[in-house]
């Protein structure tokens, strides 16, 4: 086997798996690509490669922006979780402010003690 590459048996199955990939597009009007000895292409037509560049470019465009709204997603998912967790602290500790606030009932037994041996009326 002549090839301009090398005689390396794994560059004829690379360039053999490239062009049965696709083929060649109706109504093309390059010239045929070169045929090897098997009477396989040897290498895709301009006009197959700017096909597949263009599939390949809008394909990670498409998943690029999927990844992007994705990760957008996330953020407000992210941003909701830390508002409702603040409003929880927040309330949480409304709670323990009113609850300190709160006499015990020792507490409030000794400020009625300590009111009534002064003489005055405290009605609860």
């Amino acid at each position: 086997m002549d090839k301009v590459g090398g005689d390396d048996e794994d560059d004829e199955s690379c360039i053999d798996s490239v062009s049965e990939k696709q083929p060649p597009s109706v109504g093309s009007t390059a010239a045929p690509p070169e045929t090897g000895e098997t009477g396989k292409s040897l290498w895709p037509t301009g006009t197959d490669l700017n096909t597949r560049l263009r599939k390949l470019i809008t394909a990670f465009q498409r998943n690029f922006k999927k990844e992007e709204v994705r990760n957008a997603q996330k953020v407000k998912r992210q941003e909701r979780k830390e508002k409702i967790d603040q409003i929880v602290r927040e309330r949480e500790k409304q709670k323990l402010e009113v609850y300190q606030k709160r006499w015990s009932k020792k507490e409030e037994g000794d400020f009625f003690r300590t009111v009534s041996s002064y003489g005055v009326q405290y009605n609860r």
